[in-house]
């Protein structure tokens, strides 16, 4: 069995290595339990009423909003709490392999790491940096099907994006202005401001409007509040909305651009939508630049 028990990062980046790892898992008939990504764990049909967030989807569930659940939902918080404290030693295991350096990452197909599980009870994953590409795009249905919103969250995205849409024949380009924590992510190499955000939304504006010759509306999500004054004169929507929502929004859009992430490359992914990574403001940009994350490469 593997066991994650690190959170790394937040919804996005949980969310892409839980896939390589069910997508791994289901390769070759491996169990998972992830109560690392528990707190998000009410967002998705695999996960939802399970403390364990386990894979293959356990059949027993319980309900969110169950005493029991939320007993045993922190009793999972005060585990996860006490391993980052002391490492290994709560758990009846004598193998644990991490994956911390992205110029190192840990090949989950390699048969190294299939006998690792194999031999050991629990075999413990810490760190971010576990691939493999080839086998999410082999299981990308099983990963989709799995993480599928809640009916709740599904309901609510599908009426949000009947609203954005309006009933008009236009292309919807969806927008992930990532600031807040991108101002010092990577000396903010990818922190851009409003104005440049206007600019390069005009440049797709101009190349997707002449690609499809028709409307292109934007649909922008963010993770800070926005000013959309700067804006003025572009067709758009801005959400403000919970990240699983806006997540979800962003998948249904005919096109998606945003500073590299996972939130953008999961949106991409689970949604099959040519994505534009923002790395240079500047660039000018061809409608061949977009292209869909099949694999969760990043």
């Amino acid at each position: 069995m593997i066991l994650v028990t690190e959170r790394n990062g937040q919804l996005g980046n949980r969310l892409q290595l839980f896939a390589h790892l069910i997508g791994t898992a289901s390769e070759h008939k491996l169990t998972i339990k992830n109560p690392a990504f528990l707190e998000y764990g009410d967002l998705f049909q695999g996960t939802y009423g399970d403390i364990h967030c386990q894979f293959p989807k356990s059949k027993i569930k319980i309900r969110s909003n169950n005493l029991t659940y939320r007993i045993l939902k922190k009793r999972v918080r005060l585990f996860l709490k006490f391993q980052k404290l002391f490492g290994t030693i709560l758990i009846n295991s004598k193998e644990t392999i991490e994956a911390k350096n992205s110029r190192e990452p840990i090949d989950l197909d390699d048969p190294y790491f299939i006998n690792l599980v194999q031999k050991y009870k629990i075999l413990i994953c810490k760190g971010y940096f576990f691939r493999s590409h080839k086998n999410v795009l082999k299981n990308a249905r099983i990963i989709k099907e799995y993480f599928s919103p809640t009916d709740e969250h599904r309901e609510k995205i599908n009426w949000i994006y009947s609203a954005v849409k309006a009933g008009e024949d236009v292309v919807i380009c969806g927008v992930h202005i990532r600031q807040g924590d991108y101002k010092s992510y990577r000396n903010g190499i990818w922190f851009y401001t409003l104005e440049e955000y206007d600019l390069i939304m005009r440049k797709a504006e101009v190349i997707i409007s002449k690609a499809f010759n028709k409307k292109v509306r934007f649909l922008m999500c963010s993770n800070v509040q926005q000013d959309s004054k700067c804006f003025n004169g572009l067709d758009f929507y801005k959400s403000s909305e919970s990240p699983i929502v806006d997540l979800y929004l962003l998948a249904k859009c005919d096109f998606i651009m945003g500073p590299p992430s996972s939130f953008s490359r999961w949106a991409s992914f689970y949604g099959d939508v040519p994505l534009y990574p923002i790395e240079d403001i500047q660039r000018n940009i061809n409608i061949k630049d977009f292209t869909v994350n099949s694999q969760l490469v990043g």
